[in-house]
């Protein structure tokens, strides 16, 4: 008996992508950055491509670039033809479960010459 199964934590490298299937079942498909060895400081990092189905789909869709994600399910790979006729295997999760460790730190950029003036600040929130 065989068992497949993988768990990874990575960063996100792309908005998720939503398709749908010929039954119309929602499929979202994005990279994460992965680290080959955390234990030096001259690491490697690479990336692979993570795709979820159904209800996962619909929650994963609003994930963001740079978020830290758990993700677990089973590993698949892939042929993919080169413009030179030479077939290449390319390895991708199907997620089962994926969780957010963390979010990124979202900034907040203002246009040149834009000024927040106090009226734009909702009254309900206390300064203290």
């Amino acid at each position: 008996m065989c068992l497949n199964y993988i768990v990874i934590q990575g960063e996100v490298l792309n908005s998720p992508e939503k398709k749908y299937t010929q039954d119309g079942f929602p499929v979202v498909s994005f990279n994460v950055s992965v680290s080959k060895n955390i234990e030096s400081d001259n690491y490697e990092v690479g990336d692979i491509k993570i795709s979820a189905s159904k209800k996962l789909a619909d929650k994963c869709q609003n994930i963001i670039i740079g978020t830290i994600l758990t993700i677990e399910g089973r590993l698949y790979t892939r042929t993919v033809e080169a413009r030179d006729g030479s077939k290449n295997k390319i390895p991708y999760i199907h997620a089962s479960n994926v969780e957010i460790i963390k979010e990124p730190q979202i900034e907040y950029h203002f246009e040149k010459n834009e000024v927040l003036k106090e009226d734009d600040i909702e009254e309900d929130i206390p300064f203290w």
